[in-house]
């Protein structure tokens, strides 16, 4: 991936499902969960889990197709109900949906892809370069010899 404007990777704090529904894909990052995080909602103080996750929203098909998000939502809470169950089973993995309401049922959920676009952003996630972990170390040269400068 390239160079990216600021308004591409902009986060909202948290993730709002009805800002995202009909868009042709979503990769969801989990990176972590907080359980029984207290919540004030009109008044009554309740628990809920918070999913902490990146989220590349691809607009639309042709998005997906160049393997380039339309907005890259990054450290957003997850905090809906029937949200936050399948997205903290994929803390340090990751998953393709789309979101939105069905018919008849309250609140939002998670909903398939079209196959093509399925394939288009799986390919966009798994072209994407491996992060560097800075805790691991470089691996040692290919002869044995510690590479590290002598001091």
């Amino acid at each position: 991936m390239g160079l990216m404007s600021l308004s591409e990777v902009a986060s909202s704090g948290y993730f709002k499902p009805a800002e995202h529904s009909g868009v042709a894909a979503l990769l969801v990052e989990p990176t972590s969960v907080e359980r029984d995080v207290p919540n004030e909602y009109q008044g009554v103080v309740t628990n809920r889990d918070e999913v902490t996750a990146d989220i590349s929203v691809f607009a639309t098909a042709a998005d997906a197709e160049a393997k380039r998000p339309s907005t890259v939502l990054r450290s957003v809470k997850v905090t809906h109900a029937r949200l936050t169950p399948p997205a903290s089973r994929a803390v340090a993995g990751a998953f393709i949906a789309t979101v939105g309401q069905k018919p008849n049922e309250k609140g939002y959920v998670w909903l398939p892809v079209d196959a093509p676009v399925e394939r288009a952003v799986t390919e966009y996630y798994e072209a994407r370069p491996a992060e560097a972990d800075p805790v691991t170390p470089a691996p040692a040269s290919a002869d044995g010899a510690d590479d590290a400068p002598p001091f």
